[in-house]
């Protein structure tokens, strides 16, 4: 079913925006690099096949067709492009996707991260003493979220695709690394931070099963994700091409089938 709510959310809208001076080349790159065409799969979480379209471009104009599954509700790219597409998209087009340029205001970046990661850390500390584990982020961007568990005195440490973000981590935190997943730790009890990453994996119930086999009985997961409520603000904010919208019941269905 098709229940487009906007001109925004069509091709036509989309191929306007592709026009874009500034991201012109990069969004034909993307193109390029697509040309096998994504392929139809059921939903990545209840692998049901029954969706609505919601959205056929993104808000760059890159042609990716958003669908809501009408069973648990997860809104995801589909068809979706080859699975060996996503790692070079974060670690090659997602900055200058965004940006526009490859320069940051790094300072108002990290502002950003910590301002975050400071409310989600009193979250964590009403449920733990953060003084009995260390810190381990997957995805860890710039390392701002890391800044604030290090200045709450844990050991922090974290991975990222994005080889030019985890340069300026390293400055601080010389412990990050470009990865795609940490590598099992057998000392010190870990929470391990998914802020804004599970949305972006192509395949969310396999990558949290990779996360759960690396975690002992005393480790912790946090996970930040987009809600399906940000749905009306699809194409004039932040919204990857490879993003999945979350509801309320999908962290509940994934982790059940977690054991």
């Amino acid at each position: 079913m098709r229940i487009l709510t906007h001109y925004r959310f069509g091709k036509f809208a989309g191929r306007l925006r592709s026009l874009n001076k500034k991201r012109f080349s990069t969004i034909r790159d993307i193109q390029k690099r697509l040309s096998n065409s994504p392929t139809f799969s059921p939903c990545v979480v209840c692998e049901e096949e029954a969706f609505e379209l919601v959205s056929e471009s993104d808000r760059f104009g890159l042609l990716f067709d958003k669908k809501i599954c009408t069973n648990c509700g997860l809104m995801q790219t589909n068809p979706m492009p080859p699975k060996a597409f996503f790692n070079s998209f974060y670690e090659r087009d997602y900055r200058l996707l965004y940006r526009g340029n490859r320069e940051i205001d790094l300072p108002k970046i990290l502002e950003i991260q910590r301002s975050r990661s400071r409310m989600f850390s009193e979250f964590i500390k009403q449920n733990c003493k953060l003084e009995d584990f260390q810190v381990f982020e997957i995805g860890c961007s710039y390392g701002g979220n890391l800044d604030t568990f290090a200045d709450l005195g844990c050991s922090v440490s974290g991975c990222d695709l994005d080889t030019y973000a985890i340069r300026i981590a390293q400055q601080r935190h010389e412990t990050t690394f470009v990865s795609e997943l940490p590598q099992k730790s057998n000392t010190k009890p870990t929470i391990y931070i998914l802020s804004h990453v599970l949305e972006h994996v192509p395949d969310p119930k396999s990558f949290l099963h990779k996360i759960y086999s690396l975690m002992t009985k005393f480790d912790l997961l946090f996970i930040e994700v987009p809600g399906i409520a940000s749905l009306s603000h699809l194409c004039t904010t932040h919204d990857p091409p490879l993003h999945h919208r979350i509801n309320e019941n999908i962290p509940c269905i994934v982790i059940q089938n977690l054991h």
